[in-house]
């Protein structure tokens, strides 16, 4: 009886084989949608707080110090310190280690208003940017 099974089993193989060898390529269509089933959930990084500027020096140009309390989210890499000038632009002017809590930044046109942003990296890519400074003017 085993035997036999086994002829059987072998003779279906060689059938499926043969016939799948004949057969026509399947059709399908596709279109640009795209459904899901469940939600996706995303995490929160927490920003830096308590962003002040200080020690501002003016002459030719003028240099401030930016301090921030860290954010409080995990596998926070480092920061990102950006110059917001009056009247539009913004700059990166300084990126600091996850340990770091200020930085001095320096080179800006006198006779110009800006506020400072710091941003907290993480090794997952989310961001959060804290709030602004107050104004800074030379």
């Amino acid at each position: 009886m085993t035997g036999l099974r086994r002829g059987v089993l072998l003779l279906a193989v060689v059938v499926a084989t043969v016939l799948a060898g004949t057969a026509t390529a399947a059709q399908a269509a596709f279109d640009d949608s795209a459904s899901l089933s469940a939600s996706v959930g995303t995490a929160t990084v927490a920003p830096p707080t308590k962003v002040t500027t200080s020690d501002t020096w003016c002459f030719i140009w003028f240099s401030t110090r930016v301090s921030w309390t860290p954010s409080t989210s995990p596998d926070v890499i480092g920061y990102r310190v950006t110059a917001q000038a009056a009247g539009g632009g913004s700059t990166v002017v300084a990126e600091t280690g996850a340990t770091t809590t200020s930085t001095s930044v320096s080179g800006y046109q006198t006779n110009r208003s800006y506020t400072f942003t710091v941003t907290a990296l993480t090794r997952y890519g989310w961001t959060a940017v804290s709030s602004q400074t107050g104004t800074v003017r030379c």
